[in-house]
């Protein structure tokens, strides 16, 4: 009786992880096209940096330890709530959020317009680190049923890694919307669903 209530909360998760799918698409194109109107070609810092974390993982060092310092770090600061310093240690990108507070530091004392490019690098490249990591401590292996746990557990983490870093670039970059980027997301996925519904139905 276990084997098959456990199965069958694998099987609503797998459900749940496919029916985000459709939001992942469009929560991504919408990111994107917020993203790109930032000035100049500081959009292309940021791609750069998550190109640099893969040649730096693939061929260089898998910076695991580094990853899991951080997120345990940034675990202990939500002591106070066992549910939330487990949420935060996944869905939270621990260097990220440094990064941003770094910069915001900056801004409001001395200006940050020389390293903005530098700071959008750094920002690819951790936010690249989170993803990847999260996937990896995801993947529960044989044990995960359909691989539910993954499915829906890193269309999760990404959905609210996107959210957390359009609403950090939306203070830190006037040119960048969160109100424009969460709306769009909505409405694409809204389109999707519909069109969807209607071939089903």
């Amino acid at each position: 009786m276990a084997f098959f209530s456990k199965n069958a909360v694998a099987v609503i998760k797998f459900a749940a992880g496919v029916l985000l799918l459709p939001a992942v698409y469009s929560f991504s194109a919408s990111f994107i096209n917020e993203f790109n109107t930032l000035k100049g070609d500081l959009a292309l810092y940021f791609w750069a940096g998550v190109a640099s974390f893969a040649i730096f993982y693939i061929f260089i060092y898998q910076p695991e330890l580094v990853y899991n310092y951080g997120q345990q770090t940034l675990g202990r600061i939500f002591s106070f709530s066992k549910p939330l310093a487990g949420a935060a240690s996944y869905i939270i990108p621990a260097y990220t959020l440094a990064l941003f507070i770094v910069y915001g530091i900056f801004a409001f004392t001395s200006g940050a317009k020389g390293i903005s490019s530098y700071f959008l690098l750094l920002i690819g490249f951790s936010s690249a680190m989170h993803l990847v990591f999260s996937a990896k401590s995801l993947n529960c292996g044989r044990r995960d049923f359909l691989k539910a746990n993954y499915l829906f557990g890193l269309t999760l983490v990404y959905l609210a890694m996107l959210l957390l870093l359009g609403l950090f670039l939306s203070l830190a970059f006037k040119e960048f919307s969160f109100a424009g980027f969460f709306s769009g997301s909505w409405q694409e996925s809204a389109k999707i669903f519909n069109a969807i519904f209607n071939k089903v139905s």
